[in-house]
């Protein structure tokens, strides 16, 4: 280092007994060079030059799930080669761990399970009982209930798409889906988590699926019969 970019008060990395220790400069020594204090010991040592000083590494903050699963939906993560996959991995700093943990399939959007059916009511005659009334209209039951549930994530971004006629970015779907209550969610990164579901269907069922990837970010319906 150069001595005008030593401060009193700064942290450096200065080479102590052959080693790299961590110190804080105290002041200047009235001998030359600086007074400081090993951070590792707590024992005073005196920095003789500037040239035994090195800054300090800066360390990158590590993300928080809800800021790499925004990363990776940005980037498209589900839809890349392994090889460029563990290149993303290690320019953010997370492991595979990481990413399974905030991409994790329980996570992403499924149509709600449909009510299991219940049991039509016997039309056999009993002695001395009435006969039983059948259930009033079933299908309006299991009609009113799905409407009650909602819209799934992915039936909520076909619809969002098809009133759009262009395509949208996830988290434009995501807004308008939330503000027309066709779906909800307590998911704290929702658009991630439809871009993978998704990504899912494209990948799964292929000419079948309702969705393309228009560009980097963008989804739009799929053009059936075309």
């Amino acid at each position: 280092m150069k001595k005008a970019n030593v401060k009193v008060g700064g942290t450096y990395l200065a080479k102590v007994t052959g080693k790299l220790v961590d110190v804080k400069i105290t002041g200047e020594s009235q001998y030359g060079g600086w007074d400081a204090v090993n951070n590792q010991t707590g024992k005073k040592v005196r920095i003789k030059t500037a040239q035994r000083l090195r800054p300090m590494p800066t360390r990158k903050p590590k993300m928080n799930d809800k800021q790499l699963a925004a990363v990776l939906a940005e980037k498209g993560y589900e839809a890349m080669s392994q090889t460029d996959r563990a290149v993303l991995r290690k320019k953010l700093g997370v492991t595979a761990t990481d990413v399974a943990r905030v991409l994790k399939p329980e996570l992403l959007a499924k149509p709600p399970e449909p009510e299991a059916a219940k049991p039509k009511p016997s039309k056999a005659k009993t002695p001395d009982a009435k006969p039983a009334k059948p259930e009033a209209k079933p299908k309006a039951k299991a009609k009113a209930a799905k409407k009650a549930r909602g819209m799934s994530g992915l039936d909520a971004a076909a619809k969002v798409l098809a009133e759009a006629g262009e395509p949208l970015h996830c988290k434009v779907i995501v807004e308008r889906a939330l503000a027309k209550d066709y779906w909800t969610t307590n998911g704290q990164t929702p658009h991630a988590t439809l871009y993978a579901a998704m990504l899912r269907e494209i990948q799964a069922k292929g000419d079948e699926s309702r969705f393309v990837k228009a560009d980097r970010g963008l989804f739009a319906l799929a053009k059936k019969g075309s």
